[in-house]
């Protein structure tokens, strides 16, 4: 089944584009979370691999990497698509094997967070302004048709500043204890603030 992920606006900032994702509809809620949280941090790095004007050095190799990625690069023009809100309307479904090899060729790093990358742990996602539960599938929300498609919403805190995504995974966050996990600030926006 497809899930059109939304994230939540900040406050004060547009909310990031919505994307499709897509997950078998006997798998449990706890795996498509997990993608969608992996998918939606790397949409945001490769923004920043798109914003970034600056020389940097990769994290795993110290070798210094060139400016952001030219106006005319191919590699810019993929990315620039894969972000557009338009993505959606156009069924353009987002994975892991398109997007990495895109952030390494814009010069992203895979291992470094993002600004407004979003943590697993504690993390949800609402639909209908309900938390969907960890354990259950999503056949259970929305049945086994799938080619079906829903929008959800995901719900997360931010990731915390110290904690690299590969430390998230050693530790095993993820999933959370079936309460939304949102924080107070976007919980009101994820709808889960009010007792919905």
């Amino acid at each position: 089944m497809l899930l059109e992920v939304r994230l939540p606006a900040e406050a004060g900032v547009a909310p990031p584009a919505p994307f499709l994702c897509e997950a078998a509809s006997s798998v449990a809620v706890e795996v498509a979370l997990r993608d969608a949280v992996a998918l939606s941090n790397l949409r945001r790095r490769i923004s920043r691999a798109l914003a970034s004007p600056q020389p940097h050095r990769h994290a795993s190799t110290n070798v210094e990497v060139a400016a952001g990625p030219s106006l005319e690069s191919g590699d810019f023009s993929t990315a620039r698509e894969l972000l557009s809100p338009s993505n959606v309307r156009r069924k353009a479904i987002s994975t892991r094997a398109a997007l990495l090899p895109l952030l390494r060729s814009l010069g992203g790093d895979a291992d470094a967070a993002a600004p407004g990358e979003v943590s697993e742990e504690g993390a949800s996602l609402l639909f209908a302004g309900k938390t969907l539960e960890a354990d259950r599938p999503l056949s259970s929300y929305f049945g086994a048709n799938d080619k079906s498609k829903a929008v959800v919403t995901l719900c997360a805190p931010p990731l915390s500043p110290s904690l690299r995504p590969t430390d998230l995974a050693a530790a095993g966050g993820g999933g959370g204890d079936g309460g939304s996990g949102c924080s107070a600030a976007i919980g009101d926006a994820c709808g889960s603030g009010d007792g919905a």
